[in-house]
């Protein structure tokens, strides 16, 4: 196996890590956090929200962090960060006392073990078949929700929801020196590494590769990729959070309704290798509308099922397009600015999703408040993702050379 390839492993695992213990357990914690704290659903998915607002505040650093200093160091530090978070978390007395410790330090766990650093690793590998390499590096997220909710169910059942943290937190400690040791920023960093040199903690930009925020921030593009995507991630946010919560309130039993989200998760884990192919085959644009639709009518078909299997149905297919628009959204990104922007155009497109992403759970739980029922929140779920499949067609792609105005050209990359 090439390195470029075990970057792609290694970014699988810490997916795997983060977004299995944070994004995909959430669902499982809702209803013991809600009895342990004696709140409403709208107040458990404010954690959630405030790790999304955090992680917009980090973001643009991180991006700047990733195009010019170490991946590994970013990575190490933030295996350290959600294990910290979990175990903290598993003393908390106090809702507040979530919110203060997974807003910092998760936040942090999540935005450098996944998000920017992860999918600018990929890109800095790979330059042919890049969608495809950014996939496979996500199935470990929706690989996740298919084996954590069903552990964390299993770990909350037998000691409750302190246990599963622990053991959360002792788990992400325990991958820090398999990252620290294993991790390469760039191909050229590891021919230094062969050559006996330093690494470099950091390195200068590349040539031509000045990168000014105010010009980026011109780009119709970024704005274009980060709604549209912001979006999705609003209406999967709501999705992960409350479907096994909906699938209990249907009747279903605490294992059967986890297992919606594992559903998700496998669709998600299908769609990334799937819309990888596809887009070699008829580009990003188009197999990210068909992503967004897919979601769609997954989120649609919840408010007519009434057992469990039409219910894992409809989780499978709202996973499809779910699944496919995170490597997506990254390919159009890197082929649009190139490279050596990636990393700080990603961290830039981050704090513009953050209103959509940060909203979705928090107003499904208040619509489930209020009514009792998460139908008008489905309903209004399928209409977002309508209003992405048209903010997306907006976008206007340069044929194969990327944008100049941010001051990036395409670099060459190692590639597998």
């Amino acid at each position: 196996m090439s390195y470029a390839w075990l970057m792609v492993a290694i970014t699988f695992l810490t997916h795997f890590l983060a977004m299995g213990f944070v994004f995909y357990s959430a669902g499982v914690f809702l209803l013991p956090l809600q009895e342990e704290f004696d709140v409403g659903r709208t107040e458990i998915a404010l954690i959630g929200s405030i790790m999304s607002i955090g992680g917009a505040v980090v973001a643009p650093f991180i991006g700047r962090w990733v195009a010019t200093g170490s991946i590994r160091f970013a990575m190490t530090l933030g295996c350290l960060c959600l294990g910290v978070a979990f175990l903290a978390g598993s003393r908390a007395t106090e809702l507040w006392h979530l919110f203060v410790v997974f807003g910092p330090f998760a936040t942090l766990g999540m935005s450098t073990m996944g998000g920017v650093t992860t999918q600018a690793l990929v890109v800095n590998w790979f330059e042919e078949d890049r969608a495809m390499a950014l996939g496979i590096s996500m199935v470990g997220i929706s690989a996740s929700g298919f084996v954590i909710p069903p552990i964390a169910t299993a770990l909350t059942q037998a000691e409750g929801w302190r246990y599963a943290y622990e053991m959360f937190g002792l788990a992400s400690l325990a991958i820090t020196p398999i990252v620290f040791f294993t991790v390469v920023s760039r191909p050229e960093e590891r021919e230094a590494r062969k050559a006996n040199a330093e690494e470099p903690v950091f390195r200068p930009a590349p040539d031509g590769a000045e990168f000014s925020t105010r010009d980026a921030l011109r780009e119709r593009n970024l704005w274009t990729i980060a709604i549209a995507s912001g979006l999705s991630f609003m209406v999967t946010g709501a999705i992960m959070l409350h479907i096994a919560a909906a699938g209990i309130g249907a009747g279903l039993s605490e294992n059967r309704a986890a297992f919606l989200i594992s559903a998700a998760a496998v669709g998600a884990a299908t769609a990334k290798i799937a819309f990888g192919w596809l887009a070699g085959k008829i580009g990003e644009l188009r197999a990210v509308q068909i992503a967004f639709a897919a979601q769609g009518l997954g989120v649609l078909a919840l408010n007519f099922t009434t057992g469990f299997e039409p219910f894992i149905a409809a989780a499978a297919v709202a996973g499809l397009g779910l699944g496919g628009v995170a490597p997506l959204a990254a390919a159009l990104l890197a082929r649009a600015f190139g490279q050596a922007a990636f990393g700080p155009m990603m961290g830039l497109m981050t704090p513009i999703m953050i209103p959509f992403q940060a909203s979705g759970a928090p107003i499904a739980g208040g619509i489930y408040d209020t009514t009792n029922r998460y139908e008008l929140a489905w309903y209004a779920g399928t209409v977002v993702m309508l209003c992405a499949i048209v903010v997306v067609s907006l976008l206007r792609l340069p044929g194969d050379e990327p944008l100049a105005a941010v001051g990036a050209e395409a670099q060459p990359a190692e590639s597998s």
